[in-house]
C-alpha cells in the first residue's frame, strides 16, 4: 500500500467520520451543554455546526471515491463503480448516500433554520424578561418560537416536505426518528434538567 493507494484514505476518512460523530454527539456536545451557559453553548454550536456538517457531507463522498472493492476479479470494483455495483446498492450505496444527503440537508437547511429560531428566542427572552424554558405562561411570540424550535427542521429532513417521491414506510420511519430527536431535545431543555448551570 503506497501513498497512491486509496485504502489508507478510505480508512482515515471512515475513522474521522465515525470518530467525530461519536465524539461530537455523545461527549463534546453533552459536556458543553452541561458546563456552559446557554447563550455560550448556542454561540459555540453556531461555529461548530457548519464545520461538522460539512465534514458529515464531504466524508461520505470521500468514502465512495476511495471504496476498496474486492480483490476477486469477479467481485465489485473499487471506487465509485464499486459503490454503484448492484451487489452493494443496499449495503454500501444506501448508507453513504443517506449520510451524504443528511449532512447536506443539515448544512444547507436545518442548521441555518434552527440557528435563526435560536437567535429569535434569545431576543424574545430579552423582551419577555423570561427564559424560553421557564414555567408558563409565555408570550404568544415565545410559544410560537418554542413550537418552531426543532420540529420544522427535523421534519423537513424527515420527509414531510420532501415526501413527493418517498415510500410511505421510509417517510414514516424518518418522521418517527425526527420526533424522537425532537422530544429528546425538548426533554434536555426542560426545567429541572441541569438548569443550575443555565
Amino acid at each position: 500500500m503506497g501513498i497512491l493507494s486509496p485504502a489508507p484514505y478510505h480508512v482515515l476518512s471512515y475513522g474521522t467520520l465515525l470518530g467525530t460523530t461519536i465524539f461530537h454527539t455523545f461527549i463534546g456536545s453533552v459536556i458543553s451543554y452541561r458546563v456552559l451557559p446557554r447563550s455560550t453553548f448556542a454561540h459555540l454550536k453556531s461555529h461548530i455546526f457548519p464545520v461538522y456538517f460539512a465534514m458529515q457531507a464531504a466524508l461520505p463522498a470521500v468514502l465512495a471515491l476511495t471504496y476498496p472493492g474486492s480483490r476477486n476479479p469477479f467481485g465489485a470494483a473499487s471506487g465509485v463503480a464499486g459503490v454503484l455495483a448492484p451487489s452493494n446498492r443496499w449495503t454500501v450505496l444506501a448508507p453513504l448516500a443517506g449520510a451524504l444527503l443528511c449532512g447536506l440537508a443539515n448544512l444547507v437547511m436545518v442548521a441555518p433554520t434552527t440557528a435563526k429560531v435560536v437567535i429569535e428566542r434569545f431576543e424574545q427572552e430579552k423582551q419577555d424578561g423570561k427564559k424560553a424554558y421557564d414555567a408558563p405562561p409565555h408570550s404568544q411570540e415565545m410559544m410560537s418560537l418554542n413550537a418552531r424550535f426543532g420540529t420544522p427542521a427535523l421534519r423537513l429532513v424527515g420527509g414531510e416536505r420532501w415526501g413527493a417521491g418517498c415510500d410511505d414506510r421510509v417517510r414514516g420511519y424518518a418522521v418517527i426518528a425526527a420526533d424522537f430527536i425532537h422530544y429528546s431535545m425538548r426533554a434536555c431543555s426542560t426545567p429541572g434538567w441541569n438548569v443550575a448551570t443555565r
